[in-house]
């Protein structure tokens, strides 16, 4: 059974409390699941700290630009990064999950013969991006090696993005699952748009 994480502020106790309910939800569905310290974005200085990861930031797009320059935005980024480091240097594939889902079913349920990366949700499309097509939010998918290597090739050449935006069709292949295997914790406020108010896009923190 691969291992999955939920991102996670240490300091925030609103995620800490949703965290410990996906993880809750998901141990008593047979998920081999644990929490992933995120990285906060307040207090770095996004272009020092991607110059001690040889990266930079993609200036293709103004508003991701300007997006990555907000704590919250730079943080998620982050903490995807080291996730997808993480299963590259496994050699295993990971479930990566944001602090508001909560599981439905078995990961029993995933078939596992997808090439790269498997989303468990899909969210409303973004415009099409040099990364391809690509779907709001990054909070729930699994990701196998080979695919983490794309998204560490891309980000190592075009530049850092959000995470959302790097999970595009011309980066790395994307396969949706049909189960409804997650869902939103209904403790999570959405807008009309299907966004958590308190996603990292609308706010300056995480």
């Amino acid at each position: 059974m691969f291992k999955s994480y939920v991102i996670v502020l240490d300091r925030d106790e609103w995620g800490q409390d949703l965290a410990d309910d996906a993880i809750s939800s998901g141990i008593q569905l047979g998920w081999k699941i644990e929490k992933f310290p995120a990285i906060d974005g307040r207090g770095l200085d996004v272009n020092t700290t991607l110059q001690k990861y040889n990266l930079q930031l993609d200036k293709r797009h103004k508003k991701q630009y300007r997006a990555m320059q907000r704590p919250g935005v730079f943080g998620n980024f982050l903490s995807h990064y080291h996730l997808w480091k993480r299963c590259v240097e496994s050699g295993e594939p990971i479930g990566c999950f944001e602090h508001d889902v909560i599981f439905n079913y078995s990961p029993n349920c995933i078939d596992m013969a997808f090439e790269n990366l498997l989303k468990l949700d899909r969210l409303i499309e973004q415009k099409y991006y040099s990364t391809g097509r690509c779907w709001q939010g990054a909070h729930a998918y699994i990701l196998k090696p080979k695919g983490a290597k794309k998204l560490l090739k891309w980000v190592s050449r075009h530049g850092a993005v959000g995470a959302d935006i790097l999970i595009g069709t011309e980066v790395v292949q994307i396969e949706f699952d049909q189960n409804n295997l997650i869902k939103n914790n209904p403790k999570q406020i959405l807008n009309r748009k299907g966004i958590a108010l308190k996603s990292t896009s609308k706010t300056n923190t995480f």
